[in-house]
């Protein structure tokens, strides 16, 4: 019964936002190779893409190194809240937490790396920090807003061909 209203409901947002990333990955040879969603999915999915043995919590480190390091360009994009209400704050969250973090945490990561940064969206075009830092490969994560129920999250981006780097799913189209 469960599947058959399942079957008649049509796609799943999750589904839909796979399909609408595979639609841009598969021309790119590229697939979605998934990270665990746990508040460090960026800095695994980062960390992952170095292949160097960095852990998230040095790309953690790293990213809340170079924020502090350049305050005049990031605290003005820096959310504040009741809880975080200085950028001191802020950061200390970015090293010690597990936090997400989102575009601005991109950008010093971006800066960190000296390496370029794309991100693949299925709601938006895809976003490049950096297209011309001639610093190697480019960094490739996938952004949803639907992969889990509790919000957004990062996954990383690999060439399909890479097959040791696939640990958990490859995005095709109508999988579900």
């Amino acid at each position: 019964e469960i599947e058959k209203q399942n079957a008649e409901a049509g796609p799943s947002a999750r589904q839909i936002e796979l399909d609408a990333l595979a639609s841009q990955l598969t021309p790119l040879q590229l697939q979605m190779n998934e990270i665990p969603s746990d508040g460090h999915c960026l800095y695994r999915a980062v960390a992952a893409q170095l292949r160097d043995g960095r852990s998230y919590t040095e790309i953690r480190n790293m990213c809340a190194t170079m924020l502090e390091a350049e305050e005049q360009e990031f605290s003005p994009f820096a959310e504040l809240t009741e809880d975080v209400s200085t950028f001191a704050m802020y950061v200390d969250r970015v090293r010690n937490s597990s936090d997400w973090g989102g575009h601005l945490e991109l950008r010093a990561l971006h800066q960190a790396l000296k390496r370029s940064i794309v991100v693949y969206s299925a709601v938006q075009p895809k976003l490049v920090l950096g297209e011309d830092d001639g610093g190697g490969d480019p960094i490739r994560l996938s952004y949803h807003l639907h992969y889990y129920s509790l919000g957004e999250h990062y996954n990383q981006v690999v060439a399909a061909s890479d097959g040791e780097e696939v640990t958990k799913e490859k995005v095709q189209p109508g999988d579900g």
